[in-house]
């Protein structure tokens, strides 16, 4: 055995078996900037980002949830910044490393690698265009991170060029709100407040050497967090992320130290990271993990820290992974002294005297492996993981939450499965807890025809099953106290003409937050879109959902359980005029019902201008958007343009004017400069928000601007 292979399997031995605790690590750097001449491509990456982020963003937020936590796309999207920088080999591409790009259904890779197998080497891009079940767009976006080379057998690359052949990638992002909140103005020191500037700090750092070393380190401080301060954020940034990734290496296919995620299955054990489910694109609804792979964005909850491998013994791959975090958490005393909790921390933000009093109170211990085998079409695998708190968790004394964990320790195991047959792609996975109860999913996605797809999948989550990191599909992404079946069409007559139709049903067994019941509900959606040109686009969609909810009567002590319904319509229209302008208009309007009161509604317009020219140095985007709607019940999500690696989907509601303008400006082959200005003015209005963050006046706006530098 080669000697640094043995010393990896030695260090990763010997972490596992003394439970080594990482802590949160700090990298200091030196960059020296070296101005070099090249060419770059311009005005590309908000294309495909823009696309994708709008698509993605739409099936992964459920504007129904309020307990719904915010969506950091960031690690995403800098996966396939990273491949669009460095394209695939369509002649030496995986399906692994298409089902990083998220986007392609199991069925197309299926068939991409068949086409390679039958037909011989790739000549063009433009075959794409050939492949069974792919359609003209997506062969075009796919075409961002995919190229065609003759193969280079000078391209080996030794470690004696690490030093020379590196790349290295810096980012800083700032931005705040420019009007004063009310928690900036509190000077009483009994008062909640926050204790630090309204400032939003983030910084980055990418290494990359070839594919066998990356290095990603990530600071973030959030508005009210102090930076530098007495105690919490003593050490500067109150978020501190590192990830040391070395690959193929011997048996070795990933081994990272630090901070990673990690996606299996259909999501009922583990998956961290970014998910998809029901929308417009139907194959989200079959998830495809990506197994291990380094935490890159600034998302302070859905990561582990500490060592994890994966290891290839001939077709079988073995993923052991131990981390140790510390939570927070609302730690109390019992009688006797021990530590108690009744909820974890999910935001991050340590900016009141009670959230700083609340961070790194509970350490949290996790410790697993998974196993998984796989053929050119199938692939078989399973999930084992133990955690252990630093208290026992207590659930708050309340009807709904009768069947929630409540202990200690927590050990979960899943199976997953996945398989190709004939014109059909096949999903399922089943998951048991200990303490708790079981979960079951399958699907599958079927081509009845050349222009009829068909999705199915039925969901089983017993109220008692409980996983600490699993986010499967489910209404509300907890693979608990739900059933359900969906079922979703894709029709496409011709390459310009696409109609997207789902229906998904489902009930839940025991009580919810604000249904003091048994309940259900149903979700119905339905999308026509038509492309006249590969530069012209108009779409149309309705949706209509319905849930049980607790609605308050006069006449009635107690709430009743009512039916709300939410219909929604949406027309969206975008061309382009030559090669360097583009517009996107969207109208859309929203009515909801409890079946108590007067049904209440909303709209929203917006128009959008793109100004992208080919091998322009600035580049930007402007929008005017008008809403008006009766209460947050009505409210109205839309995809907004933001700097690089960022997303936003903030929520029109109210009445009011909002508009923002974005640009990039190219400084250089190696430099880049954002910059975006977003303004909100309501009508009628003396103050904005509420708490801590009211605004006194009607105006809302937030300056953000960023600086990316590339060596080489």
């Amino acid at each position: 055995m080669p000697h640094s292979e043995c010393r990896l399997k030695l260090m990763f031995l010997m972490c596992f078996k003394n439970n080594i605790q990482v802590w949160g690590l700090a990298l200091v750097f030196t960059l020296s900037l070296i101005e070099q001449k090249g060419t770059a491509q311009i005005g590309r990456e908000e294309n495909w980002e823009e696309f994708l982020l709008e698509k993605l963003l739409e099936i992964s937020m459920n504007d129904e949830l309020e307990d719904a936590v915010s969506i950091d796309f960031s690690d995403y999207l800098e996966r396939l910044s990273s491949i669009h920088a460095r394209p695939y080999d369509l002649n030496a591409v995986s399906s692994e490393e298409l089902r990083l790009l998220g986007f392609l259904s199991p069925l197309v890779i299926g068939n991409i690698m068949e086409h390679r197998r039958m037909a011989g080497r790739f000549i063009s891009v433009h075959e794409l265009q050939a492949i069974k079940g792919m359609d003209l767009e997506t062969a075009q976006f796919l075409s961002y991170f995919v190229f065609v080379r003759a193969p280079n057998p000078l391209e080996e690359i030794t470690y004696r060029q690490l030093s020379r052949k590196g790349h290295h990638e810096a980012t800083i992002r700032h931005g705040r709100i420019l009007e004063r909140q009310t928690g900036y103005a509190i000077s009483d020191m009994e008062r909640s407040r926050y204790l630090g500037s309204p400032d939003r700090l983030l910084m980055r750092y990418r290494y990359r050497y070839a594919s066998h070393l990356r290095v990603f380190v990530n600071m973030e401080k959030d508005p009210g967090e102090q930076f530098f301060g007495n105690t919490a954020q003593q050490y500067g940034f109150d978020f501190y992320s590192l990830s040391i990734e070395l690959r193929n290496q011997g048996r070795f296919a990933s081994l990272i130290l630090g901070d990673y995620q990690l996606q299996w299955g259909q999501g009922l054990g583990i998956w961290q990271g970014f998910t998809s489910g029901k929308g417009a694109l139907m194959h989200g609804i079959a998830k495809q993990g990506i197994g291990l792979r380094p935490h890159t964005s600034a998302d302070e909850i859905n990561f582990f820290r500490g060592i994890a491998a994966t290891i290839r013994l001939g077709n079988l791959q073995v993923t052991p992974f131990v981390s140790f975090r510390q939570r927070d958490s609302d730690i109390r005393r019992d009688s006797v002294g021990n530590k108690t909790f009744s909820s974890l921390g999910q935001s991050g933000l340590h900016r009141t005297p009670n959230e700083v009093a609340n961070r790194f109170e509970l350490s949290q211990y996790t410790f697993g492996v998974n196993m998984e085998s796989q053929r050119v079409t199938w692939k078989l695998g399973g999930t084992f993981y133990h955690n252990i708190f630093g208290g026992e968790w207590i659930p708050q004394p309340a009807m709904r939450n009768r069947f929630n964990f409540s202990g200690s320790t927590l050990s979960h195991t899943s199976m997953y499965y996945h398989f190709n047959f004939r014109n059909g792609y096949f999903f399922g996975e089943a998951a048991a807890s200990y303490p708790g109860g079981i979960a079951l999913l399958n699907g599958a996605l079927l081509n009845l025809h050349h222009h009829v797809s068909i999705g199915l999948l039925h969901r089983y989550y017993q109220r008692d099953h409980h996983t600490l990191f699993g986010r499967p599909f489910a209404e509300g992404n907890v693979a608990a106290n739900e059933e359900g079946v969906y079922s979703g069409l894709v029709y496409q007559p011709s390459r310009s003409i696409s109609f997207v139709l789902y229906y998904d049903l489902f009930r839940f067994p025991w009580f919810k937050y604000r249904v003091d019941a048994p309940s259900g509900g149903l979700d119905l959606l339905s999308e026509f879109t038509y492309s006249w040109s590969r530069r012209t686009k108009i779409s149309a969609r309705f949706r209509y959902r319905e849930r049980d909810r607790n609605v308050n009567v006069i006449a009635e002590p107690l709430p009743l359980i009512g039916l709300i319904s939410r219909r929604q319509a949406r027309v969206n229209f975008e061309t382009h005029f030559g090669d360097r302008w583009r517009i996107r208009n969207r109208f859309e309007y929203v009515s909801v019902s409890d079946g108590t009161l007067p049904r209440e509604h909303g709209w929203m317009f917006f128009q959008d201008l793109f100004y992208q020219p080919l091998g322009s140095k600035i580049t930007g985007n402007i929008r005017l958007a008008l809403f008006a709607t009766s209460s947050y019940e009505t409210r109205i999500y839309a995809f907004e343009n933001d700097v690089l690696h960022a997303s936003s989907f903030p929520a029109y509601h109210d009445r009011g004017v909002r508009t923002y303008i974005n640009a990039r400006w190219k400084l250089s082959p190696r430099v880049d400069v954002w910059i975006r200005y977003a303004l909100s003015r309501f009508s009628n209005h003396t103050e904005i928000g509420s708490g801590l963050d009211q605004i006194e006046g009607s105006a809302r706006s937030e300056l953000k601007t960023q600086l990316r530098i590339k060596i080489p």
